[in-house]
């Protein structure tokens, strides 16, 4: 018997390191929510940019609850906030797939292909997401490709 075998998306796989959503009923209890959530935790919020890389998890223009950890505690599975050279500097928002000798290798849920040619160091690792805040509607902020 030959059986095809699905492979198992990211955020399934590492359900047990995802952080909390939490679905609000406006974008605005969402904004508010990531604010106090951030407060709390003495961590960031931020505006994900909707691009679809980590999809099904953030779709859209959701909000996110970052808390720094010490970076020799990240673990395969979790999502890193982070500066990357390929955003322009930006802060991208991906999953820790693989660690080696010069970092960790993020990659969107959605994406086909890691970041092999930039890693995730000391240097540019800023926290670990904690609290995902979306709201009813939030899909349809997708950016379009």
């Amino acid at each position: 018997i030959i059986m095809a075998l699905t492979p198992q998306s990211p955020a399934d796989k590492y359900k047990d390191r995802n952080p909390v959503v939490v679905v609000h009923a406006t974008e605005q209890e969402a904004r508010s929510a990531a604010l106090a959530d951030a407060a709390k935790l003495k961590g960031n919020h931020y505006r994900t940019s909707g691009t679809g890389s980590m999809e099904p998890l953030l779709t859209g223009r959701v909000y996110v609850v970052g808390v720094a950890k010490p970076y020799d505690q990240l673990q395969q599975g979790e999502i890193a906030n982070y500066r990357a050279k390929f955003a322009d500097g930006g802060i991208v928002c991906h999953r820790l797939v693989q660690k080696d000798k010069g970092g960790w290798i993020g990659s969107g849920d959605n994406n086909r292909w890691s970041e092999s040619n930039e890693r995730i160091k000391p240097s540019n690792y800023i926290d670990t997401v904690v609290r995902v805040h979306t709201y009813k509607g939030a899909e349809k902020t997708r950016v379009k490709k």
